[in-house]
């Protein structure tokens, strides 16, 4: 992307900061940015901690979040999700916390495992330092050894962004000067 990605603007708002947005309207608080550039973070007026494990994948962030804030349970949303929308993060929270019995974590699914949006339940917090300890890294691997929820969803609210071409593919075509 030529930037970090939390910074790269959708519809003139850094996706991190949509991502923030659509949490808080959903009903997520505090929105915590773990991770990433710090100093880049901080410009969006959020609370930001740097990830424990950097460079060692999304499992270590998840630790982070689940150390900082996590004793109520914690959602996890990749600030590359820009269409990200309320009704989806609140079908994965309200999921795992109605879930008989208790999980330790709701996973979205799109046909696939979608570990990119996730609520993590607080005492999944020794449970997952313990798959780390064994040296897990794969968020994925991970939630496949914890008590999970799988919650479908509409993979449109997931499409994630890793490239300028990702982005350019997933915008919706722009109205013609004719109507």
């Amino acid at each position: 992307m030529g930037t970090d990605k939390a910074v790269v603007e959708v519809d003139g708002v850094a996706m991190a900061e949509r991502v923030a947005r659509t949490l808080e309207a959903a009903g997520c608080h505090p929105v915590v940015l773990v991770g990433g550039d710090i100093a880049l973070l901080e410009r969006f007026g959020r609370p930001s901690i740097a990830d424990g494990w950097p460079g060692e994948g999304p499992l270590g962030g998840v630790l982070t979040a689940l150390r900082a804030v996590g004793s109520d349970g914690v959602v996890v949303a990749a600030c590359d999700l820009p269409w990200l929308d309320v009704d989806t993060v609140r079908a994965v929270v309200g999921a795992g916390l109605t879930a008989a019995p208790p999980v330790d974590v709701a996973v979205a699914v799109t046909g696939r495992l979608e570990p990119a949006l996730a609520w993590w339940s607080g005492r999944a917090l020794d449970r997952a330092t313990d798959i780390w300890v064994e040296g897990v890294r794969a968020i994925h691997e991970a939630i496949g050894r914890l008590t999970a929820v799988r919650v479908d969803v509409d993979p449109a609210a997931l499409h994630n962004v890793n490239t300028a071409a990702d982005l350019a593919a997933a915008r919706p075509p722009a109205a013609s000067p004719d109507g």
